[in-house]
């Protein structure tokens, strides 16, 4: 079994990082400002192949130093059946740390996450209270989108770890959301690109950007 241990990289989808440290005046190459996501495989979690809405027994990891903001709204805003649609698999929750306080986050991956040729999915939820969290110059490639929020950009990384991230502004609210896949020892004809659900992921931004 692959660690299941995961640290995202602040030059790769942990956008959410570099937008917190830039709010704050500081260095997006600080260690200290990456989000880290433990993925935990415990007996418990569930074996079905189901996608739909059925409970893995998880409860929603959300972050305890939310500020202003209550602690589940990135779980509200993206839940269970919503990761496991995206991911064409179920979902199940995985602990992770924000990257700034005054944030609520919450992490999904799929329930086979770090099993021996499988395909490990990984979403990364993140509500900011504070506009200024909202900035389009830290992702140099970023595509504008329209009709999401008041402002929103889409950013895209293809390579050996494709992923791809949303972030929209509505009012002082900031809206984050990273979708990487893993395909280490993956069959080529089992693989799954994140970047070819650039769409399903901007989709569910426009769905969970009205309950925050």
């Amino acid at each position: 079994m692959r660690s299941n241990r995961v640290v995202i990289s602040g030059t790769a989808l942990a956008l959410g990082a570099v937008l917190a440290v830039a709010a704050c005046g500081g260095d997006d190459d600080d260690e200290g400002a990456r989000p880290t996501v433990t993925r935990e495989a415990g007996d418990d979690d569930t074996g079905s192949d189901d996608t739909g809405s059925e409970d893995t027994g998880s409860e929603p990891a959300g972050d305890a130093d939310a500020g202003g903001l209550d602690a589940d709204l990135a779980c509200t805003a993206v839940g269970q059946d919503e990761a496991s649609e995206l991911f064409g698999e179920a979902a199940r929750t995985a602990e992770g740390e924000s990257p700034a306080p005054y944030t609520s986050s919450c992490f999904w991956e799929n329930a086979d996450t770090g099993e021996p040729g499988q395909v490990d999915h990984l979403l990364q939820v993140y509500v900011y209270d504070g506009a200024q969290y909202y900035s389009e110059s830290v992702a140099p490639d970023a595509e504008p989108l329209e009709g999401l929020g008041d402002e929103a950009f889409v950013t895209v990384i293809e390579g050996v770890n494709p992923q791809v991230g949303v972030t929209a502004r509505v009012d002082d609210r900031v809206l984050v959301l990273y979708y990487s896949t893993v395909n280490v020892g993956v069959p080529d004809e089992a693989k799954v690109d994140a970047t070819q659900r650039r769409d399903a992921l901007v989709e569910l931004a426009r769905t969970a950007i009205d309950r925050i």
